[in-house]
């Protein structure tokens, strides 16, 4: 499931759909994405208890009055910066008016009104640079005064009392405009200047005081009530994992399997969760300020050890840290919450690696433990700064089950046509798309396109043309297309396109809109629960039939190309060397030697079989051909993500 911050609403409904039809076995997701993954793994957890039902109750609540900007909840010292998303992404009803594209000026010069009116009842915590914001501004307007006092003089030398009158009521008034709008500017460089302490985010999304409405509280409160009467207190990887002892009717466990991506923005990377987390640290004090108190004493009560040197299994870090426990003990709610950090909006979440040249002194014997000194704090923010659609999870080369993704699109209102006058659904512009295929096995169903689609396995997936209309909007697709550009093109290949239903949002709804009324919630909603239908209705057979032509003509094309490259007498002689010489890297011994040789003389007379039998048909492959699905993915060695 992809990231989108409000547009999770759309999960939900989704969800709902898929659990008459299937059982979630492995679950994945990216920001807001990982809530509804973890909402899901938890609803699949705890499925004969009415899981699913509270899934349900969920989706209603976020779409009463204003819950689902009430999950946003700002520190008092950023609260001048949540005052500008607010009146930057304010409620907007969906009508035929909102149908009519607002240019980037407008909207501008709308949001800077709205701020403006709002500067006037919302309020910044008094400060140095509030206070400096506020006497600048005021001797600005006074300033303004004596400028309109010295033009009056200049017409009436009289000094008249009226001068004075009109030099107060100017100073009076300026002053409550430029003092106001000076104290806003100085609460707002004030919030910029406290924003590292908190993480580097408006909201850190857990309320201490134990308020049920912000984000994580409510979340909390939502697991509890699904494990309401079941024996965890916290729900964790490895109960999901056991799934309560189910088993299929082959007698195979039912595990349930939840993988979430977080960025390591302090090593420049993403890390797949809960599997790459071991090794690193936390400060159970500084978890407090992200999580409740249960999530955190179980953190501690579980801690993990040092994976490494026997002689630093019993590694003592410095008071009150701890390494992140083994991940079947890790909370999911930690995952979920390192993976939904959106950058400025949520705050980062702090974890410590040791540095390698303390690691060093205490194996030479320099020192017995660790300093704070020897931490290096590492900041964890959204999982969708480097992959915001982990379509890549769960994939295998031909698979048993089907794994489905919901790819989640924004377009401008403009793109948008609607239906009918009794209908929600709208359909796309046929501009929208650019044509750059003319094969006559072509297939499309443009006509037939609307804001939510599931691409027939033979439907080639036209480029999304969109304008570029001026810096803002150039700026924007450069930032869109370096972090999606490799969504884009996956989410088109044979054998994923037909399995990842697209839901195409406008520019009003779902993304930064903390504060859509419920009108626009419901479409949204509605959205979801199409999406769904269609992925109940998905030809499993049509889809393993396209994978199967796809995998073969890479496997055909990958090892032909292996074969010519490994020479027989070469590598029989690589081999010998390898098992005789110690210099080689990761040495092997001459029986497993000798056991790889056979493997590959076996799988070198294969492709050469293979190969022949296409030389007497004239083709240089069997299954690479012009009927080949298109376009053509590549295989290669990479990484997870």
């Amino acid at each position: 499931m992809k990231g989108g911050i409000t547009s999770g609403i759309v999960y939900p409904p989704v969800i709902l759909q898929l659990k008459d039809r299937y059982i979630l076995r492995k679950i994945g997701g990216t920001s807001a994405g990982a809530i509804a993954a973890t909402i899901a793994a938890a609803a699949e957890y705890c499925r004969d208890q009415g899981g699913f039902e509270y899934v349900e109750k969920m989706g209603q609540w976020l779409g009463s009055g204003r819950n689902l900007r009430n999950l946003f909840q700002p520190e008092r010292e950023t609260r001048p910066l949540m005052t500008i998303v607010d009146a930057f992404f304010p409620p907007v009803a969906p009508s035929a008016t909102a149908d009519k594209k607002q240019r980037p000026p407008r909207r501008l010069w709308s949001g800077v009104w709205r701020l403006f009116f709002l500067w006037w009842v919302r309020y910044p915590v008094l400060s140095r640079g509030v206070l400096f914001g506020l006497v600048g501004g005021v001797l600005l307007a006074g300033l303004c005064a004596l400028i309109v006092l010295g033009l009056i003089s200049l017409f009436d030398r009289s000094g008249a009392l009226w001068h004075q009158t009109v030099f107060w009521s100017v100073w009076l008034v300026l002053g409550l405009v430029f003092g106001l709008v000076g104290l806003q500017i100085g609460g707002i460089l004030h919030a910029l200047r406290q924003l590292p302490q908190h993480g580097y985010g408006i909201c850190s999304g857990y309320s201490p005081s134990g308020d049920e409405r912000v984000l994580m509280n409510w979340l909390a409160r939502c697991l509890d009530g699904m494990l309401a009467g079941g024996r965890e207190t916290v729900l964790t990887f490895g109960d999901l994992k056991r799934n309560r002892g189910r088993r299929d009717e082959a007698g195979k466990p039912e595990s349930i399997e939840l993988s979430m991506v977080t960025t390591n923005l302090s090593q420049g990377r993403p890390y797949v969760l809960p599997n790459e987390l071991k090794g690193f640290i936390f400060c159970a004090d500084e978890m407090r300020r992200y999580f409740p108190e249960p999530i955190v004493a179980h953190m501690v009560q579980y801690a993990g050890r040092f994976d490494g040197d026997n002689e630093l299994s019993a590694l003592a870090l410095p008071e009150g840290y701890h390494f992140l426990p083994e991940k079947e003990q890790l909370p999911v709610l930690v995952a979920m919450r390192l993976s939904l950090s959106f950058p400025l909006l949520l705050s980062a979440l702090p974890f410590y690696t040791i540095r390698s040249s303390a690691l060093q002194e205490l194996l030479r014997g320099d020192r017995e433990r660790l300093e704070p000194a020897d931490l290096q704090q590492n900041w964890f923010s959204d999982g969708g700064i480097c992959s915001n659609f982990p379509i890549e999870f769960f994939d295998s080369w031909f698979p048993h089950y089907p794994t489905f993704g919901i790819n989640l699109l924004s377009l401008s209102k403009e793109h948008f046509v609607k239906m009918d006058q009794g209908s929600p659904r709208r359909r796309l512009r046929r501009q929208l798309f650019s044509a750059l295929d003319h094969r006559p096995n072509r297939k499309t169903l443009l006509d037939e396109r609307d804001d939510v689609h599931l691409p027939h396995p033979q439907e080639l997936q036209d480029p999304e043309w969109n304008e570029l209309e001026g810096i803002d909007s150039f700026l924007s697709a450069v930032i869109g297309t370096g972090l999606g550009y490799r969504d884009t093109l996956q989410a088109a290949l044979p054998s994923y396109r037909e399995r990842i239903v697209q839901i195409r949002l406008s520019d009003d709804e779902g993304g930064m809109n903390l504060n859509m009324p419920p009108a626009t919630i419901k479409a949204i909603v509605e959205k979801g629960r199409r999406a769904g239908q269609l992925l109940t209705e998905f030809d499993m057979e049509q889809h393993r039939w396209v994978r199967f032509q796809v995998l073969m003509a890479q496997l055909e094309q990958n090892l032909s190309a292996m074969n010519e490259a490994m020479h027989e007498d070469e590598m029989r002689q690589l081999f010998r060397e390898v098992w005789s010489s110690p210099d080689f890297p990761y040495q092997r011994l001459r029986p497993w030697c000798e056991n790889a040789e056979t493997r590959l003389m076996e799988l070198h007379e294969l492709v050469s079989h293979w190969r022949k039998l296409a030389a007497e048909r004239g083709v240089a492959y069997h299954f690479s051909d012009e009927q080949t699905p298109r376009p053509r993915p590549v295989m290669r060695l990479t990484t997870e993500l």
